[in-house]
């Protein structure tokens, strides 16, 4: 789960998420959901929320989540958007799982991207980092290497 503010979710994410996720998605649960585990990952940034990993006891529980959240296309907590992670996120290779949200171009083209918090977009191209602002600034990156190539 991306987005969620730092502490929102007090000192226990499981009874946090377990209680929050049905008042959300009022028509996705006819029971609570029951989470195994949940937590952070990841180091604390003041800038950027790290995400909350939570592994269901029910994988169904798991899949009604993901479906019903696109059904919504958001979900909110306290004004701040809040993202459920599709598939495994372990440790701190958590952003490729991040990333599915949004396919960038330098993705499809097979270069390394991640995200630095908040708004820049890191790219490893030929062994040299470049560091981009905005979505322009990496579009005209990608549109220079398919003129050299």
């Amino acid at each position: 789960m991306v987005g969620l503010l730092e502490k929102a979710e007090g000192s226990d994410a499981c009874a946090f998420v377990e209680d929050w996720l049905p008042k959300v998605l009022t028509d996705c649960f006819s029971t609570t959901p029951i989470i195994e585990r949940a937590h952070r990952v990841g180091q604390i940034n003041v800038n950027c929320p790290r995400p909350i990993v939570k592994k269901y006891l029910n994988y169904k529980d798991r899949e009604k989540t993901l479906r019903a959240a696109r059904k919504l296309k958001e979900l909110r907590y306290r004004d701040q958007q809040v993202k459920p992670v599709p598939g495994p996120v372990s440790g701190h290779k958590s952003t490729p799982a991040l990333l599915r949200w949004s396919k960038s171009p330098a993705e499809i083209h097979g270069h390394q991207v991640r995200i630095l918090c908040p708004a820049h977009l890191i790219l490893t191209h030929a062994d040299k980092r470049r560091i981009f602002k905005t979505v322009s600034e990496v579009e005209e990156f990608i549109r220079g290497l398919k003129t050299t190539t």
